[in-house]
């Protein structure tokens, strides 16, 4: 059995102060949760830490570097995967992401009924995305819903660069 605080402050997600933090939970019913690299961590018993989520969930809490030397892309992934899972509006602070080597879908339809969601940068020229090295047959940005049900998305203060010749950001449905 667990003894202990049911709860833990993650001061950060490589070293503390770097933004990937955050208060977590000790969930005791929960034996199956995948570990997600943020809102849900299984640590070395099998115990799963849960992050209390609140207003935003930030991509350094999915281990983003935003050094722009570190590949960001499956940091990336799972963190938008983690949005719409948890229909929570999403902050990207200030950093040059790197996201290299696949194409990039954002499927707003992934929460599987309506949804409002967020997703703000510390600023457009402070939170960037640099895609490198994807397909230059598809878009290396692509926005989407595989779901033909009403999606509203706001998104702010942040760019995409992309080093392909083809489309940039491609929004379709």
């Amino acid at each position: 059995p667990k003894t202990g605080s049911p709860h833990a402050f993650v001061a950060g997600y490589y070293e503390q102060g770097d933004g990937g933090g955050g208060s977590y939970y000790y969930d005791a019913s929960d034996l199956t949760t995948a570990d997600d690299g943020g809102a849900v961590i299984v640590a070395d018993d099998g115990g799963r830490w849960k992050l209390i989520l609140e207003n935003e969930l930030s991509l350094r809490q999915y281990g983003a570097k935003g050094d722009n030397t570190t590949n960001d892309v499956t940091k990336f992934n799972n963190w938008f995967a983690a949005l719409c899972k948890y229909a929570i509006n999403g902050f990207i602070p200030t950093g040059d992401y790197l996201l290299s080597g696949e194409n990039i879908v954002m499927d707003f339809g992934l929460v599987g009924g309506y949804i409002g969601l967020r997703i703000r940068g510390a600023g457009e020229s402070s939170a960037l995305f640099f895609v490198k090295d994807v397909s230059t047959a598809t878009a290396a940005v692509t926005l989407t819903s595989s779901t033909p049900l009403p999606t509203r998305i706001d998104l702010d203060g942040f760019s995409f660069y992309t080093d392909t010749n083809g489309v940039g950001l491609d929004i379709g449905s």
